[in-house]
């Protein structure tokens, strides 16, 4: 059984390829079909088979109950994509350097795991006693070159993370959590 696919699913995953910057050429290259056969998915042109919804799911790593009925969450977790989303790691520095550093460092290495890559402020090639400014400075330029941000347990109370978290809000970039 085909079936066209609803104006607020297509529109879903054209946002969420957008944000993960995958192409549709990606896209067809990995299910082994034309760019025009996703164009006229999405488009809804054409209608979805059953088998092709399994398909995509599969290579988006998407809810295929989303696809078919526009039910649940488009992807229920954070996956691998085709291109790795870079994500920021933002949280309190300032008075706990010692702590931080291995804080940051646990969280760069279970979301490097989970299939992300990682921008950590500890590593944004300025010496640890360079001004608290231009460490912001820097870390802002390198947060707005990501996906996401993620922020650790206790970032409320950095001043520094707070204008991190105002910057990704005002700019867009998605918050992921992390405890």
């Amino acid at each position: 059984m085909n079936a066209l696919i609803k104006k607020e699913v297509c529109d879903a995953v054209r946002r969420d390829l957008k944000a993960r910057k995958i192409t549709l050429k990606e896209v067809a290259q990995k299910m082994g079909v034309s760019i025009a056969t996703i164009s006229f998915i999405l488009n809804r042109k054409k209608p979805f088979s059953r088998k092709m919804i399994v398909l995509f799911a599969e290579t988006l790593d998407y809810n295929q109950q989303f696809l078919l009925y526009g039910k649940g969450e488009l992807r229920s977790a954070p996956t691998l994509s085709l291109n790795k989303l870079k994500i920021y790691i933002s949280g309190k520095i300032s008075g706990q350097e010692a702590r931080a550093r291995k804080q940051f460092a646990e969280a760069q290495q279970r979301l490097t795991a989970a299939g992300y890559d990682t921008v950590n402020p500890f590593d944004n090639g300025l010496k640890d006693d360079d001004p608290w400014e231009k460490h912001l400075a820097v870390d802002i330029i390198d947060l707005l070159a990501c996906d996401g941000i993620c922020q650790l347990p206790g970032w409320e109370d950095s001043r520094g993370a707070r204008l991190e978290a105002e910057v990704a809000r005002t700019k867009g970039i998605p918050f992921i959590s992390f405890r």
